[in-house]
């Protein structure tokens, strides 16, 4: 009797080990695949901000705006509008909506505009928010006042934007920063 216990406890373990080296093997190739999705994660992400890197050295930002925050109002999400500066030159046409501080006529325009003006940055990479910030002033192509604009830029592509002028309320949009080199 004895024996036959011996004998059947020295086949269970020949049965069990294969498969517990079995399940040994396939949880290290689970690893390593989870291993290769997180370095392709890191690649991509690091190939995002090298490109936005380069973008910015090269004086060509592009956002696309995909919410609008008016002040005291709900964020509205947006579609079609853009900010661009290229060589020092802004082009951009985004809504405006809040309270004006000085008296409008009727069917002013209040959108900020700017068609191709030059303009000076200043700014560069912000250690502590971990991201680019630029400060410019224009002047607003409908109202004729001057805005100052600050842009934060996040190496994900996620960008900030405040815009205001001195007789109207700060508007808020974020965006998305374009890259047209990347694939």
């Amino acid at each position: 009797m004895n024996k036959i216990l011996i004998i059947i406890s020295i086949l269970s373990i020949i049965v069990v080990l294969p498969c517990n080296a079995q399940n040994e093997s396939n949880q290290e190739k689970t690893k390593t695949a989870k291993i290769t999705r997180a370095q392709k994660r890191a690649e991509r992400e690091a190939k995002i901000a090298k490109a936005i890197k380069e973008s910015l050295a090269n004086k060509r930002i592009i956002i696309e705006i995909n919410k609008i925050y008016p002040v005291g109002g709900t964020a509205k999400i947006s579609n079609g509008y853009t900010i661009k500066i290229i060589n020092d030159s802004l082009t951009c046409y985004l809504p405006y909506f809040g309270s004006s501080k000085t008296p409008m006529f009727g069917g002013q325009n209040l959108a900020i505009e700017a068609n191709g003006q030059k303009i000076q940055i200043i700014g560069g990479f912000d250690t502590k928010s971990e991201s680019y910030i630029f400060k410019f002033n224009f002047i607003n192509d409908n109202t004729k006042n001057e805005c100052a604009c600050t842009m934060q830029i996040y190496d994900n592509q996620v960008s900030h934007i405040m815009m205001g002028d001195i007789s109207k309320d700060i508007m808020q949009y974020d965006g998305e920063f374009i890259l047209s080199d990347l694939k």
